[in-house]
């Protein structure tokens, strides 16, 4: 029994440290705003497909930023179970 309970618990505790070094907080990345360069040249249509394209960048960046953090809610529904368990 207590093989046991030390089992589970070095488990817990290897998990906990796994996740703790995930939720340590990113430095935060400034980044510049992407407006396109407007010249004597540039058309109304040409403008609004750099901010076409520049938005379907943004959405991508978004849905893999969205799918990541779903990804954290799940680890930490776990967690959350097994701590109840025990």
């Amino acid at each position: 029994m207590s093989r046991h309970t030390f089992t589970f618990s070095a488990l817990l505790i290897g998990g906990i440290l796994a996740l703790g070094a995930q939720a340590q907080t990113p430095a935060p990345t400034v980044v510049q705003a992407q407006t396109p360069v407007l010249t004597a040249q540039t058309s109304p249509r040409e403008l609004l497909q750099a901010m076409k394209a520049q938005n379907a960048a943004l959405l991508e960046r978004q849905a893999a930023l969205l799918l990541k953090l779903e990804e954290l809610q799940q680890q930490a529904t776990q967690l959350k179970f097994l701590t109840k368990r025990g």
